[in-house]
């Protein structure tokens, strides 16, 4: 309940050095007490609440709660807020209870805002036609659908228009600063919306955006930072100099150390550090941590950028209108170029410079290697990669989010439909390869070793043998069998990181807003396994037939065993003695030995090792009860 200032009230604000352009235009909390405000000048409208709280600083200054040195116009200050050292004013803000607003120059809004909500973000090709409008409920999946289905005109007109009228709807003349956010040593902030519990600290320039939090997931926007027209959402911190103009910083993302970026949407668990970016599509655990690197004009996810790795995306002729895809998993080596347009199947590393165009979509998990100027590949390389095995593992655990329900939806299984669908295809190409007699064979203008063929089909096939044998395992497992449907499967697609059936996406336009939308995806994880044993038992007849069992799990136990063992292998290339090249920079005998072991410990007692070594011993487990039950 508001009331107006008291006569004796105002007296004690004048004598504190506080004008008003008319005291009649304030309006105070019960509970206010004017000898907590100082050297402030009012105009237009004004709500002002209590002050009661002290704020405990990390020097272990406490500082009381109250207004001084500030301009305030048309502002609503909530209870047990500390504002002070305002350079030039605050105007046209509702600021929540107990924030802290401290040596700021400018925060306001003028005139009307959607706050970052409507910006259009020129993704994936710079030349334009996958554009996405931005907000602050918008997930992966509802932005993948909208950049990359161009052709699906219907639906990407009305999931356009929902976000235009979500953003219509965040149409203010007030700007808004949310209970407990932290704003200090800030120089300019406009037209931007700060969530529960923000840390602002030292940036340079906002303008235009909202940047969202929560409680117990706090948003950080650090020192030296400009930020214009754009989205940064929950749990996410761009700090140290960053910039970023019209662009969608994703949930637990990670952006700063100067990197710069423009026109890009980037998902959750990201991290972009030192380098630059220009109109990517950054899907989940997209990282790129060096300086002199370029990400442009492509789609990424679960991507690893090495330094100095870059892409093309202009030929000189018709403007920069190229555009790149690496799925799910891909890895750029340092100094690796690629020229666009290029198409990387999942899990592919790129080693060396490439402008060739590859497409390497049936040849997934492979090395794409440059030597002497022609591009060699080395099909199912990374299946037997420890590296690609430490990914899987890892990306679960290093979920920056901080509690479900998510906003953004992600399928973490190293084989899924969409993997093992690439891996048929590739064991098709290859035996084709191999229908006529050569030593290097060439394919869509990639060259293979004959040894490299042979090599990579062992390999695709152990990884198919691996995955029937796990679908068997969830449908035996499972308590009451997946329900199926009459209709086949079909397809799957990568929906920025939600692995699903095509099919699924044939209704969006019977949703009317985007918050129903992201309600429907959530809600598909519990379908998504019934699904994908139905198109399991689709593309492999008889994988659920109880006569097959048998030779299904044998197939498995010996897949999943070599896969792993050859991991093991793989990892013990790091505890080798060309590994310990660099350590032991004395003369004294065994010193190099000793000092590799005292940083980087035993080949045995390395925890990743370990794991794999339990993988196996569960794989011998697993086996060894189903052989016993039978």
């Amino acid at each position: 309940m508001m009331r107006a200032l008291t006569p004796e009230e105002i007296i004690v604000l004048q004598q504190q050095g506080c004008t008003a352009g008319n005291w009649e235009d304030i309006r105070v909390a019960e509970g206010f007490s004017s000898q907590y405000v100082r050297n402030v000048s009012f105009s237009g409208n004004i709500e002002l609440g209590a002050f009661n709280a002290t704020f405990s600083l990390p020097s272990g200054m406490s500082l009381h709660s109250g207004i001084t040195d500030a301009t305030l116009h048309n502002c609503k200050i909530g209870d047990d807020c500390l504002i002070r050292n305002i350079g030039e004013h605050i105007a046209n803000y509702s600021i929540g209870n107990h924030v802290f607003i401290s040596d700021v120059a400018l925060i306001e809004t003028s005139g009307e805002s959607s706050f970052g909500n409507g910006v259009s973000v020129t993704v994936v090709n710079e030349g334009g036609g996958r554009d996405i409008p931005i907000c602050d409920c918008l997930s992966t999946q509802v932005a993948y659908y909208m950049a990359m289905f161009r052709n699906r005109t219907d639906e990407v007109n009305h999931l356009m228009s929902l976000v235009g009228e979500y953003a219509d709807t965040k149409v203010s003349t007030m700007g808004r600063i949310d209970d407990n956010a932290t704003i200090r040593r800030c120089k300019s902030i406009v037209n931007v919306n700060i969530g529960k519990s923000a840390e602002l600290k030292g940036c340079t320039d906002l303008e235009n955006g909202t940047v969202c939090s929560a409680a117990d997931n706090h948003t950080v926007v650090g020192a030296d930072v400009v930020a214009r027209n754009f989205i940064i959402q929950t749990g996410a911190e761009v700090t140290d100099g960053a910039q970023i103009e019209r662009c969608y910083v994703g949930e637990g993302s990670q952006v700063g150390e100067q990197f710069a970026a423009t026109d890009c949407f980037i998902s959750c668990n990201c991290q972009f550090f030192h380098g630059e970016a220009a109109s990517i599509f950054a899907g989940p655990y997209s990282v790129s941590h060096h300086k002199a690197t370029l990400l442009i004009a492509g789609l990424f996810s679960f991507m690893n950028a090495g330094s100095a790795s870059n892409q093309s995306n202009h030929a000189y002729k018709l403007g920069p209108n190229h555009q790149g895809i690496l799925e799910r998993g891909c890895k750029l080596a340092s100094s690796s170029y690629l020229l666009w347009p290029a198409h990387l199947g999942t899990f592919t590393t790129v080693l060396g410079c490439h402008k060739e165009h590859p497409n390497t979509t049936r040849l997934p998990f492979s090395y794409l290697v440059d030597n002497q100027g022609k591009a060699f590949v080395v099909p199912g390389a990374n299946l037997k990669s420890v590296g690609t095995m430490r990914d899987a593992d890892k990306w679960p655990k290093r979920d920056c989010r901080s509690k479900e329900p998510y906003l953004d939806n992600i399928s973490f299984n190293l084989l899924n439909p969409i993997t093992v669908t690439q891996i048929l295809n590739g064991i098709e190409t290859l035996e084709g390869l191999l229908a006529t007699d050569a030593d290097v064979y060439e394919y869509n203008g990639l060259m293979i070793n004959e040894s490299a063929v042979r090599s990579g089909l062992k390999l695709y096939s152990l990884a198919i043998d691996k995955y029937k044998g796990e679908v068997l395992q969830r449908w035996m497992s499972a308590k009451k069998k997946p329900e199926t449907t009459t209709e086949p499967i079909g397809n799957w697609v990568d929906l920025g990181g939600m692995i699903l059936p095509y099919s699924y996406l044939d209704n969006l336009t019977d949703f009317n807003t985007l918050i129903d939308i992201n309600d429907y995806f959530c809600d598909l994880n519990e379908r998504l396994t019934a699904a994908e044993m139905q198109w399991a038992g689709e593309r492999f007849p008889n994988l659920f037939d109880a006569e097959q069992a048998r030779n299904i799990m044998d197939a498995w136990y010996l897949a999943t065993s070599k896969l792993t063992n050859l991991a093991l292998d793989d990892a013990k290339k790091e505890f080798s003695q060309a590994a310990m090249l660099g350590y032991g920079l004395d003369d004294c005998e065994n010193s190099q030995t000793d000092d590799f072991m005292a940083l980087r410990g035993e080949y045995e007692e390395n925890s990743f090792v370990k794991a794999l070594r339990w993988d196996l011993a569960k794989t011998n487990e697993i086996y060894n009860t189903f052989t016993e039950q039978e």
